[in-house]
C-alpha cells in the first residue's frame, strides 16, 4: 500500500478524505480458497481540493492484484462484461465512421475478447495486460500479448504504433490517468483515434453503488473531471455517451484525439463533498436495512449470484455469510467454489436443488433485475433486494 501523493487528473498534492474505509477486503478473489484465510487493508477516498477528482488515498502494488491465479475477473466469462463490449464495439464504430485502421492496441484486455472480434477487420492486434504474463510474447489467435504493466513500455519499441487505441475498464485501474493518457497520445499514431470506457462517478451517485468503490478502482470520474483530464494531456474528446445499465450504475464511453480541450469549471469542491456525503448516507441507510432484513429472515437463508464482488458486499451489509447455506449460481462450473474474505460456497441449483419456502438474496446487485425473475422457480419466502436495483 502507497500513499498517493500527486492527483491523478491535475497533478497536484492537496487532498482531503471523503471517506475512511478500515479494514477494506480485497474483492474479485474467486475459486476454492481456505475462508479463514481473510485479507483486507485500510482505504481512504480522497477528493483533490484543487481539481474535484475523486481517488482512492491508498493504492496497492499492481504486481500483487493483477496475477494470473489470483485476480478472477476475464470478459468471455461475464454475461455483463461481453454485453458492455458489444455496446464498446457500437459506440466505436459509430465513432469511426468508414476510417479504416492498422493496428490496434488493446490496453486491460485480458483474454483478447475485443481483439478477436475484429479480426478480419484490422491486420495487426495487440493486447497489453499483466494478467497474461504467462502468455507475454507470444500471438494467440492472431493477436500478440504484451503481459505487461503498459506503464513500464515504450509502445514505439514494442510495436507498429497504433493509430487505434482500445482502453475498455482499464483507465479506473490505472494509478495516474494523466501520466497514462500522456503516454498513449504520445507513443501512439499522431492520428490515432483512443476509444475508452469507465465507470460513471453519476452512476454510483444515482444507483447508489457505493460497494463499487474498492482496491482496484484507483479513480473515479464524472464528465468535468474527463474533460478536464483531456485538457491536462493533450487531448480532445470527439464524443461521450452514457449508457446507465452499464456496471456500477452506469459507465461513460469516450472518444479522444491528440488535440486541444477546453473546460468550464461548474461545480465547486464543497458542493461537490456535499453531494457525495448525502449520496453515501442513502447508501449507507439501504446497506443497514438489508443487514437487519437478512437478521430477521427465516432460515435456510441463500444468496443468489456469485458476484466477483461478494466481498463488498458482505463488507457493507456488515453480514456474515456463514449463516448462508449457500450461494446460488447457475454455472455448474462453480460447484463448490469459494471466495477469499467471504465464509460461503457456491452451489448449483442444477446440481443441488435448493429448499423451498427459503429466503433469497440477490447478491449479484449488477444482476437483479435478471436474478429476481429467475428466482421465482424455486418459490422462496422472501426475496430480499438492493432497494435501488
Amino acid at each position: 500500500m502507497k500513499k498517493i501523493c500527486e492527483c491523478g487528473v491535475c497533478g497536484k498534492n492537496s487532498f482531503e478524505s471523503l471517506w475512511h474505509l478500515p479494514g477494506l477486503p480485497l474483492t474479485e478473489r474467486f475459486g476454492k480458497y481456505d475462508p479463514s484465510l481473510k485479507l483486507s487493508f485500510d482505504q481512504d477516498l480522497y477528493i483533490c481540493t484543487h481539481c474535484g477528482h475523486i481517488q482512492l488515498g491508498y493504492q496497492m502494488d499492481p504486481t500483487v492484484l493483477y496475477t494470473p491465479g489470483e485476480y478472477a475477473f476475464r470478459t468471455a466469462q461475464s454475461q455483463t462484461a461481453t454485453r458492455g463490449s458489444e455496446t464498446f464495439l457500437i459506440f466505436f464504430k459509430k465513432v469511426a465512421g468508414n476510417r479504416t485502421f492498422k493496428s490496434l492496441l488493446d490496453v486491460g484486455g485480458n483474454d483478447r475478447y475485443l481483439c478477436k472480434r475484429l479480426e478480419n477487420e484490422i491486420p495487426e492486434r495487440t493486447v497489453i495486460d499483466p494478467v497474461c504474463c504467462e502468455d507475454d510474447g507470444k500471438i494467440l489467435e492472431g493477436v500478440r500479448v504484451i503481459g505487461r504493466l503498459v506503464e513500464t513500455l515504450d509502445l514505439r519499441k514494442e510495436m507498429t504504433p497504433p493509430d487505434l487505441v482500445f482502453c475498455r475498464h482499464t483507465l479506473e485501474h490505472i494509478s495516474s490517468p494523466r501520466n497514462f493518457c500522456r503516454q498513449m497520445i504520445e507513443q501512439s499514431d499522431s492520428r490515432a483515434l483512443f476509444i475508452f470506457e469507465i465507470p460513471s462517478l453519476e452512476g454510483i451517485y444515482d444507483s447508489l453503488r457505493f460497494e463499487t468503490v474498492f482496491h482496484q478502482h484507483s479513480q473515479y470520474f464524472d464528465q468535468e473531471r474527463l474533460a478536464k483530464l483531456m485538457q491536462e494531456v493533450g487531448g480532445r474528446l470527439i464524443d461521450m455517451w452514457v449508457d446507465p445499465t452499464g456496471f456500477g450504475g452506469g459507465v461513460h464511453y469516450f472518444a479522444f484525439e491528440k488535440g486541444t480541450q477546453t473546460t468550464e469549471k461548474t461545480m465547486g469542491i464543497s458542493e461537490r463533498k456535499e453531494i457525495f456525503q448525502k449520496k453515501l448516507q442513502l447508501f449507507k441507510q439501504q446497506s443497514s436495512l438489508i443487514r437487519h432484513l437478512l437478521e430477521a429472515a427465516p432460515e435456510p437463508i441463500y444468496g443468489y449470484g456469485a458476484s466477483l464482488m461478494l466481498a463488498m458486499v458482505a463488507y457493507h451489509w456488515e453480514y456474515d455469510f456463514s449463516k448462508m447455506t449457500a450461494v446460488l449460481d447457475d454455472s455448474p462450473e462453480k460447484q463448490d467454489w469459494g471466495y477469499q474474505n467471504v465464509p460461503v460456497r457456491v452451489q448449483c441449483p442444477s446440481l443441488e436443488s435448493p429448499r423451498d419456502n427459503a429466503t433469497m438474496v440477490v447478491t449479484s446487485i449488477e444482476n437483479t433485475r435478471a436474478i429476481s425473475k429467475a428466482a421465482q422457480r424455486f418459490s422462496p419466502k422472501r426475496l430480499i433486494t438492493s432497494i435501488t436495483s
